[in-house]
């Protein structure tokens, strides 16, 4: 697990090289599926959006890094249903071979993992075929006050804490 407290201001050479170096695309209000259900058969494939990113990606010299947040507004389907889960995740594997890049998908936890002591593989939301599907799986939540007390963190400054807990690696 990582601990780090977050302070209010990034440095100016930070600032700087972050600047030089991402490109954020706002895709709020747009059609963001890169999978979808066939609305007569249900099955659900990739779209053109996948195509699109992906030549677009290519023209990003140095590219190593695409960020998919949140999973749901890029995931067709049922997210509780494995074989729809696994189409998205296909999608994305399709996009990170083609570019070269890690694709990391950002994914809401389910309610009760958010008060769990321990962070496990089952935080996910949805079908447990996202987990079984992606090379590394990371948990982000809040320090619990049993950290805050290991850490000799006062209980009014836990909240400014955030634990990360790798619960899944392939390598």
């Amino acid at each position: 697990n990582i601990i780090r407290q977050f302070g209010p201001h990034m440095d100016a050479d930070t600032l700087s090289t972050l600047g030089e170096n991402l490109i954020i695309k706002s895709m709020v209000g747009e059609d963001n599926l890169l999978t979808a259900a066939d609305p007569l058969s249900r099955e659900v494939r990739q779209t053109a959006l996948v195509n699109r990113l992906i030549r677009t990606a290519q023209q990003i010299p140095n590219l190593k890094l695409i960020v998919i947040d949140p999973a749901s507004r890029f995931r067709g389907g049922d997210e509780n249903a494995s074989q729809d889960v696994t189409r998205f995740v296909e999608a994305v594997e399709c996009v990170a071979q083609a570019t070269g890049a890690a694709v990391l998908i950002i994914h809401h936890a389910n309610k009760s993992s958010m008060n769990a002591a321990e962070q496990n593989q089952s935080a996910s939301r949805g079908s447990s075929a996202l987990t079984d599907g992606v090379r590394l799986q990371m948990s982000l939540v809040t320090l619990g006050a049993a950290g805050a007390r290991e850490f000799g963190i006062p209980e009014d400054q836990r909240k400014s804490y955030l634990t990360l807990s790798i619960t899944k690696t392939n390598y």
